[in-house]
């Protein structure tokens, strides 16, 4: 048996090379705000690189006997690897910083870390990206959640993030099954994508954007106590238990948001487990450390209970939450 050549020899090493170049570039990655912009365009030149590969691999054979043309082919997979890859290792922390750790926030960080571990072994990516569906889901999780994450640091609100992140990923859905399926099968595969784009939209917006984490903003620290200093913005009496009953709690939170970026937000108060009262806010970007605001609600529990604060944007994504103990009577 004949020995593997060179050339089959560093075929065989470039998935590990690829795998300890896209560990160490996640690393070591710069995730400053002013490197956003990249991130934007680099979402839409997923979509216009995922399209040239599909064309590509309709037009040019793996065993072409032009080198360029084989080449070719190769660069548009790997470009558009690599163009997810920046998206999703540049948001995924922002992701997991925002996260509330409840059972959506884990699931759409689960997709996140899986689409994401999947850039990082050639192998798995190729596979995934010859399939129309497998790549199509890709790039439009990392589109979605690289807008999303993305837009606020460029000065965009967030409820305006999250509609152009969703508007934008479905008008490209579409669009994008459309130039990537095999001429006989388009009809059917911009009907899938225009199914899909529905669906999206439509999830959205009756509130299915609550399991998305609320990435860039951050809950820096929340605390409930008895009262507030406003000269030093520092919370006094805070507790988690208050032996006797109090009369009025004060909600302290710093939120974490980019610079120049202004948040409606609020604190929904919740006695019992009941929705109480609903205080709307607005948090401004800064540049070191987080915007400190705060709300108080008159507690009526009767024989003590619990009561809560949760810190929601407008479009009703969690940023955190906190439960104390009242004593009664």
């Amino acid at each position: 048996m004949e020995s593997p050549s060179r050339i089959e020899r560093l075929r065989r090493l470039l998935p590990f090379a690829s795998l300890a170049w896209g560990v160490t570039s996640a690393l070591l990655m710069n995730r400053s705000p002013e490197r956003a912009w990249l991130v934007s365009t680099a979402v839409v030149l997923g979509w216009a690189f995922l399209a040239l590969a599909a064309s590509l691999r309709r037009n040019v054979s793996p065993d072409d006997p032009r080198l360029n043309r084989r080449l070719l082919r190769y660069s548009s997979v790997v470009g558009t690897q690599s163009l997810v890859q920046l998206t999703l290792f540049f948001v995924l922390p922002l992701f997991f910083a925002s996260a509330h750790r409840t059972f959506g926030h884990w699931v759409f960080l689960g997709l996140l870390l899986a689409a994401a571990a999947s850039t990082l072994w050639d192998p798995l990516f190729t596979r995934l990206f010859s399939r129309p569906v497998g790549a199509l889901t890709l790039v439009a999780l990392s589109s979605f959640s690289g807008l999303l994450a993305t837009l606020p640091y460029l000065g965009v609100g967030h409820l305006m993030s999250l509609r152009w992140a969703t508007f934008a990923t479905a008008l490209a859905l579409p669009l994008s099954a459309l130039a990537t399926s095999p001429l006989g099968a388009r009809r059917r595969a911009a009907l899938a994508g225009l199914l899909g784009a529905v669906v999206l939209v439509l999830l959205v917006f009756v509130g299915a954007a609550r399991i998305v984490p609320p990435a860039p903003l951050r809950l820096v620290d929340i605390g409930l106590g008895t009262q507030m200093n406003r000269e030093t913005r520092t919370l006094q009496g805070r507790a988690t238990v208050f032996e006797r009953r109090t009369e009025r709690l004060v909600c302290f939170t710093s939120i974490s948001a980019p610079l120049g970026l202004s948040e409606p937000m609020a604190h929904v108060w919740s006695v019992e487990g009941r929705e109480d009262v609903h205080v709307p806010l607005k948090v401004e970007g800064k540049a070191k450390g987080g915007w400190r605001t705060w709300s108080t609600h008159s507690v009526a529990t009767g024989n003590g209970g619990s009561v809560s604060c949760a810190v929601q944007t407008e479009t009703g994504q969690s940023l955190g939450e906190l439960t104390v103990e009242v004593g009664g009577e």
